[in-house]
């Protein structure tokens, strides 16, 4: 025979809350909200800005571009993780590359046959430049 242990507590059919299925709550990851929130900053990105020579568009891009990259820098130099030891920067030779051949394109504007349409994809390899430095910069968190 048995008895029960404790008291049986009532809870009104509003206040339960589903239970997730565990094959779902296995897969929920800060790893997949990351991804997930990329994801969706780069297709909006792509939907919003119209390419060729549209300023506008592209400038807002580019804008959001820079202020990213510098964001999740700033963050993955404050973050407080890896302040006991100096890891290698995971990263470093693409990064360091990268900045080449943007200074490449900048010097491009002085033999440019248009030196305008150069100038915007300057802007725009700076852009990219330091979206991709967001990215290795969120690797490192």
């Amino acid at each position: 025979m048995s008895s029960l242990a404790g008291r049986v507590r009532f809870r009104p059919a509003w206040r339960r809350r589903p239970a997730l299925p565990a094959a779902l709550t296995d897969r929920l990851t800060p790893e997949l909200g990351v991804t997930a929130g990329v994801a969706f900053v780069l297709a909006a990105l792509a939907f919003y800005a119209q390419g060729g020579v549209a300023n506008e568009p592209n400038t807002y891009a580019e804008v959001l571009l820079v202020a990213g990259g510098g964001l999740l820098g700033a963050t993955a130099l404050a973050s407080p993780g890896r302040h006991a030891r100096i890891a290698p920067l995971d990263g470093g030779w693409a990064l360091g590359l990268f900045g080449v051949l943007a200074l490449v394109t900048a010097f491009s504007i002085v033999w440019s046959v248009d030196p305008g349409t150069s100038w915007l994809e300057t802007n725009r390899t700076f852009a990219y430049l330091a979206a991709f430095g967001g990215g290795v910069a969120l690797v490192r968190l």
